[in-house]
């Protein structure tokens, strides 16, 4: 199973993992990044490191196009720091219920 992981900040820093350095491994601050992201996801089992906006809009766009996306974060929910956990907790909900939207 091949795994991309995304990293969505403005300066780029390493999580300190194995594989962390791999082809794999993209990170997006620009439209070119953007570009090689959408079109590296096509079939492929993805992991978006990022809950925040940058990271769930990225997710919500290649979901059609990935075999399967998963978002990983340091909230309980996305959004939970700028939107609060009842907000983040919605948006999770109608995700959910409706994963192509």
């Amino acid at each position: 199973m091949i795994y991309i992981y995304f990293i969505f900040i403005f300066r780029p820093r390493t999580l300190p993992i194995p594989g962390f350095d791999s082809k794999n491994v993209l990170l997006l601050r620009d439209i070119g990044e953007a570009h090689a992201i959408a079109e590296q996801s096509v079939g492929k089992d993805v992991v978006v490191i990022g809950t925040w906006f940058i990271g769930m809009e990225t997710a919500a766009c290649i979901v059609n196009k990935a075999k399967s996306v998963v978002c990983v974060g340091m909230e309980k929910v996305a959004f939970e720091r700028v939107l609060g956990f009842e907000v983040g907790e919605a948006i999770q909900k109608v995700r959910i219920l409706c994963p192509k939207i």
